[in-house]
């Protein structure tokens, strides 16, 4: 399920509405900023990687869409 958030969101791409209920269930829990890390931490090992990875990627695509750039 995470792999299919990333990418989708990583790609800019419209998802079904199970995976837009998938992130936005990730939006809700990571506005806490406690749990923030611990659930990027989850869902990079899930994806077999780092999160300092995962968070450069969201960087990443709030850079491609400002406008401007």
């Amino acid at each position: 399920m995470c792999l299919m958030v990333i990418s989708a969101s990583v790609a800019g791409q419209i998802v079904s509405a199970d995976v837009g209920a998938g992130i936005a269930q990730i939006d809700r829990l990571t506005a806490d900023p406690d749990a923030k890390l611990q659930i990027i931490q989850l869902m990079a090992v899930d994806l077999g990687t780092h999160r300092n990875h995962l968070i450069f990627l969201k960087k990443q695509g709030q850079d491609l869409v400002r406008p401007g750039s």
